[in-house]
């Protein structure tokens, strides 16, 4: 029988008069409908990326069924820099889903959790250092969008 989980605390808002964010309603939304991410304490055992990804998939599961919080998210990710973008299409990486790990990551560590999180910091580092190489072997820079000769 699995563990049950920490409760979830309330997160602080800017504005009084909305009870939830988006992001947390998404979060908690995932970890209700997916049991088998839950663990038993996840602010004395670490969460590893594989499992940081698996959450952001249940929020993608979620989101996507709800098109004004998958317009909004989608909004957040056409805002991401030429550089990120380019990460993102190396990696293969949907940029609405990236906006979704941010936001789960964000939330984790808001609730104290630990994250582990050094597989993806590795790949993004290397990543984000192989577009730069190709920026400047191409004459882009990450501002550009076409080559500058």
């Amino acid at each position: 029988m699995p563990s049950r989980p920490p409760q979830l605390q309330p997160l602080p808002q800017s504005n009084p008069l909305i009870l939830q964010d988006v992001p947390q309603i998404i979060f908690i939304a995932a970890l209700q409908r997916n049991v088998d991410l839950r663990q038993p304490d996840p602010t004395k055992n670490p969460i590893a990326s594989m499992r940081i990804d698996r959450v952001t998939h249940a929020m993608w599961d979620v989101a996507f069924e709800n098109e004004h919080w998958m317009k909004e998210i989608t909004t957040k990710a056409a805002m991401l820099p030429l550089i990120k973008l380019r990460g993102l299409a190396k990696l293969n990486y949907l940029p609405s889903w990236w906006v979704l790990r941010e936001m789960a990551r964000n939330l984790m560590v808001r609730q104290g959790w630990i994250l582990d999180d050094s597989d993806m910091q590795t790949l993004w580092s290397n990543t984000i250092e192989w577009c730069k190489k190709i920026e400047l072997k191409v004459g882009m820079q990450s501002d550009n969008v076409m080559p500058l000769n």
